[in-house]
């Protein structure tokens, strides 16, 4: 079954339905790196309803997708602080709309995403120590075992 996500420039996980963390974050650096010609304020906007969309995806039980979507959220902000817009706003006495605009971001995301992708992370971390044993020290590192 292949898991498709519901913002453009996701993609959808394997058809056996498992990434291993380093290949979800590395994904979602990529989606957001492909946006970061977006404007500012797009990038915040898209920041948050990724962010929103891994909170439904996680609620669903869709744990990669929905860690792909936290990472993804992430990154997008993270791009926001290195435009020339947000710095020029972040000096002192001339706060704008998208200085104004990625604290409440922030916000959203310490309160929302930070905490889930914590406890995300340490699930997905112990689902692939699973795999890894179930597949067992001989077997080579393949897709199948999802380790490749």
């Amino acid at each position: 079954m292949v898991i498709v996500s519901s913002i453009p420039g996701t993609a959808p996980l394997p058809n056996d339905g498992y990434m291993s963390i380093a290949a979800i974050k590395k994904l979602a650096k990529d989606k957001a790196s492909s946006l970061k010609n977006a404007s500012p304020l797009s990038l915040l906007n898209a920041a948050r309803k990724t962010a929103d969309i891994g909170v439904s995806k996680e609620d669903a039980g869709e744990l990669q997708d929905a860690y792909q979507q936290y990472c993804q959220a992430l990154h997008l902000y993270e791009a926001v602080l290195s435009t020339s817009e947000y710095k020029a706003e972040e000096a002192a006495g001339k706060h704008g709309a998208v200085y104004a605009s990625a604290h409440e971001t922030l916000k959203h995301l310490h309160t929302t995403v930070v905490p889930r992708m914590t406890s995300l992370e340490s699930r997905l971390k112990m689902l692939e120590e699973s795999r890894a044993s179930v597949a067992g020290p001989s077997s080579p590192p393949t897709a199948a075992n999802g380790l490749g």
